[in-house]
């Protein structure tokens, strides 16, 4: 939805050299009497404040927009009151100017506001575009739309980029897709970067290839050797690439594989297209939709129709004697080494310390039996899903929907469908 560009009411403000502009929140009559309009920050709740919080707080070199001048109206989470503040920190308002604290009604993010007729107006911090990279600057409306923002009153020489706080905005990086994310970007955004190399253990080529919209390779395991990559889970980490063009990754592939290229000829084999249908999401989505048209394409092209199987189905008709699976752990000598030289633990996002968690808790004995289930798992899978050696077999499914992630939210509940390879105990079938 858009809307023609016309100026908007922003208030525009210095402080020094650094300039400001603030627009309307949702955040209305927060205050049970009014207060003299001005620069406010907002605390997050903590049971003492004393002064050192507050100067690591207000510390300008950790946020591009808060400093102490925010200090002159001070507001606290429900709950909390000025009691909560030390001798010490009550004397460091004062002599930063600080006139008032009140409490507010509801839970506000933390950070700088502009305090207006009893409202709170979100403040971002203005850089100026000195090398022109912009065209014009907008801002976002309250419809959803976007405005201009209107600088240019001001008699200011460039156009200047409104910057929120760090605090009141969602700081944690997006994920797009795994450790091989930033080759994969590269390709995605620059056309003097054919090639990225990137490495693949759980979904590292294949997962930031849909994310940014290349084509990604992932040899067969044990084609290349791992001297010299860190590797993270040998018997599933292998090196790969991606690119924009098709074309470019088979000739670069071609010449990567070298003498490693299969030489057995497959064809003799009639070619079958394999769809499992158990593992596509259930959602009705616009992706799935265009991942549904690429198989229409890819079967009017290769003259054939997708054999639409389940895979769940075949493990119950036809499973191998060791299918009885458990989780696997791999990264404890990595852990231990990062916290003797560091002195803490390493960051690792929660999807991740959710599967060492996991892993964790699998004796040696149990990894040594899950790594037999598992390779009895990839025999079937060679043998009753692929039929090596009798068919050549292409294998279309739709991994995901591709939707905004960001390394450090929460977890969402785990749908079976998002581990094929793992093996229910109960039933002896495959999830």
């Amino acid at each position: 939805m858009s809307r023609p560009l016309t100026p908007d009411d922003s208030i525009f403000f210095n402080y020094g050299d650094a300039k400001y502009t603030a627009w309307p929140t949702s955040f209305t009559d927060v205050l049970p009497e009014a207060k003299k309009d001005g620069p406010v920050a907002i605390l997050p709740t903590k049971e003492v404040l004393d002064a050192d919080w507050l100067k690591d707080f207000f510390d300008s070199s950790k946020d591009d927009v808060l400093r102490q001048e925010f200090a002159k109206g001070i507001l606290l989470q429900p709950n909390v009151t000025a009691a909560s503040f030390s001798s010490g920190a009550k004397a460091l308002l004062n002599s930063w100017g600080n006139s008032w604290i009140q409490t507010l009604a509801v839970t506000v993010p933390p950070g700088p506001y502009f305090y207006k007729d009893n409202a709170l107006w979100q403040v971002l911090r203005l850089f100026d575009d000195h090398q022109g990279a912009f065209l014009v600057s907008l801002r976002p409306a309250e419809d959803g739309a976007y405005t201009l923002l209107n600088d240019g009153s001001h008699g200011w020489s460039c156009c200047s980029i409104a910057v929120p706080s760090r605090l009141t905005v969602k700081d944690s990086p997006e994920t797009t897709g795994g450790s091989g994310s930033g080759s994969a970007t590269a390709v995605a955004a620059y056309e003097w970067v054919a090639i990225g190399i990137g490495t693949d253990t759980n979904g590292s080529i294949r997962r930031p290839a849909q994310c940014n919209g290349v084509f990604g390779l992932r040899p067969s395991q044990g084609v290349f050797p791992q001297d010299g990559m860190f590797t993270v889970f040998k018997t599933f980490d292998v090196p790969g690439n991606f690119a924009r063009d098709l074309d470019k990754l088979a000739s670069f592939a071609t010449k990567w594989y070298g003498d490693r290229l299969p030489k057995k000829s497959t064809k003799h084999l009639l070619s079958r297209i394999v769809l499992p249908i158990d593992l596509l999401p259930e959602d009705d989505t616009p992706q799935q939709r265009v991942f549904l048209d690429f198989l229409k394409d890819f079967e009017t092209h290769m003259g054939i129709t997708a054999d639409r199987i389940s895979v769940s189905a075949l493990w119950a008709e036809n499973p191998p004697k060791e299918a009885d699976g458990q989780g696997m752990h791999d990264a404890a000598a990595f852990r231990d080494k990062y916290l003797q030289l560091h002195g803490r633990q390493p960051f690792v996002s929660k999807f991740v310390q959710w599967r060492w968690n996991v892993g964790s808790k699998v004796s040696k004995e149990e990894h040594e039996e899950a790594m037999q289930r598992m390779k009895a798992y990839e025999d079937w899978v060679l043998d009753t899903v692929l039929q090596m050696g009798k068919r050549n077999t292409f294998v279309v499914m739709q991994s995901e929907d591709v939707t905004p992630k960001y390394r450090d939210d929460p977890l969402p509940l785990v749908s079976p469908k998002s581990y094929p390879t793992s093996w229910r105990n109960a039933d002896n079938s495959m999830q």
